[in-house]
């Protein structure tokens, strides 16, 4: 009986409930399975504390269970074997499923990360307050504080899903909380680990050197570096790190630190050099796209949609972003699919210098979401501006339908608003050269920042008071 004996081993350990509760599991999920059923009924008789090693012996039960008399050159004993093979792995999946019903913390954890993996963030918001606010543990131990860290990973994250203010006022205290039971495994095991030497102390003398950190250590101490300072050495420093160790860390982690980074380039993009972070930001569009990085799963906001565009518009990779367009117009929002795609050929157009397309597809009658009313003037001006036509009373026109418009207060019509100012000192030529530097230099956040420094360069005023 040694061969293939897991199962009588694993089954020895059964008491009479179990053993009830899995006859009923293989009726209910292996109905068909008739010659399992046979030898498992068969068996189950010798356990809890039955064992008969005679008659569980293969040629006694061979006989008992088929009427056959096994003799050396017979197959069938091979026909239970396989049995038992098949059992072992129903008896694993069913003493799994029972141990998940049993605990009603690891069921709850694993429901929120399939509402998350559907797109189902309502739902998953929902569990997650409520888990959180669930007192699993009776003490607060080791399995407490893991089980808190990983509610902690949960709430935070529905504080911040689809919201475009999330709740800082309880995202705090629930980081602290996360930190705090951090700080008391870590404090356990150091205690644990100074018990254990004062115990059995080492006849070597402790290496007390440096300790080596683990890649992800190293990176994610950067990335805090990098959200503290804003210092792009430490930018550079997560990439180096990331071509050396990016096979070693699961997708599911890769995806996240190179969120970390393309949050960092889309804000240099918008703040600093177009061109340069327009590269980066492009690269890890693609990067993210190709890994479903972004949580793709109903519907892609507009202003993300136009933001993927724009850098790789920005980028050059035209055919690319053409190929984007095509893919994933799908998952924009119904109502808003059409104008955002011509909003997108628009600057692709404009990438192209097709001035003549640009002003076209400007005059579209789709436009209705203001954010793309706003990113599809700036366009057209943009393009009069390279045609050489007078642009001053669209500019005017815009300028004042804006301002109009300007509260709510948004970070796109602040940035419309920074833009139209400069352009209309970059066309009334009427301020020194230094002035229009100064006045671009000071918006932190402005479209096209680019253009209107490429636009500068050439810039001499018409009419020079000492301004």
């Amino acid at each position: 009986m040694n061969k293939n004996s897991k199962f009588l081993d694993l089954m020895a350990s059964l008491d009479q409930a179990e053993l009830a509760s899995f006859e009923k599991y293989l009726r209910w999920e292996y109905p068909k399975e008739g010659n399992a059923l046979k030898v498992f009924r068969y068996y189950k008789r010798f356990f809890p504390g039955k064992e008969n090693p005679e008659r569980m012996a293969l040629p006694y039960a061979l006989r008992k269970i088929y009427g056959v008399e096994m003799s050396p050159h017979m197959r069938d004993p091979k026909k239970i074997w396989n049995t038992f093979s098949k059992l072992y792995g129903w008896l694993k999946d069913f003493l799994i499923l029972e141990k998940l019903k049993a605990d009603r913390f690891t069921t709850d954890v694993f429901w929120m990360e399939i509402l998350l993996e559907k797109g189902l963030n309502t739902e998953h918001s929902k569990q997650a307050i409520a888990a959180y606010q669930t007192n699993y543990s009776e003490f607060q131990d080791l399995k407490a504080c893991l089980q808190q860290i990983e509610l902690g990973k949960h709430y935070r994250q529905q504080l911040v899903q689809g919201r475009p203010i999330p709740d800082y006022k309880s995202i705090a205290p629930c980081i602290l909380k996360i930190q705090e039971n951090a700080d008391l495994i870590s404090l356990q095991m150091k205690c644990e680990r100074l018990t254990i030497q004062k115990i059995r102390p080492s006849k070597t003398q402790e290496d007390t050197g440096p300790v080596t950190l683990s890649p992800l250590h190293l990176i994610y101490d950067q990335i805090y570096q990098m959200l503290s300072t804003g210092a792009t050495e430490h930018y550079e420093a997560i990439e180096t790190l990331l071509q050396e160790y990016s096979i070693h860390i699961p997708s599911t982690g890769l995806n996240d630190i190179l969120r970390y980074l393309h949050n960092h380039a889309a804000r240099m993009f918008r703040q600093a050099d177009e061109n340069t972070w327009g590269q980066k930001l492009h690269g890890l569009n693609k990067a993210l796209l190709e890994k479903d990085g972004f949580g793709l799963q109903k519907e892609m906001p507009s202003s993300h949609f136009q933001n993927i565009v724009s850098a790789a518009c920005v980028a050059g990779d035209l055919d690319w972003v053409s190929n984007f367009i095509k893919e994933y117009a799908q998952y924009l929002p119904e109502k808003t699919r059409e104008e955002n795609k011509y909003v997108a050929q628009t600057a692709i157009a404009f990438a192209r210098k097709d001035f003549h397309s640009v002003l076209e597809l400007s005059e579209k009658p789709v436009y209705k979401e203001a954010f793309q009313i706003f990113r599809i003037r700036i366009f057209q001006l943009r393009a009069m501006y390279e045609l050489g036509l007078d642009l001053n009373d669209t500019l005017s026109a815009y300028y004042t339908y804006l301002l109009r418009r300007r509260k709510p207060v948004t970070a796109y019509k602040e940035s419309a608003i920074a833009f139209m100012t400069v352009l209309n000192l970059l066309i009334q030529k009427k301020v020194s050269k230094k002035t229009l530097v100064k006045t671009l230099e000071a918006q932190t956040q402005i479209y096209a920042r680019s253009w209107l420094w490429e636009k500068t360069e050439d810039y001499t005023s018409v009419v020079y008071r000492g301004l």
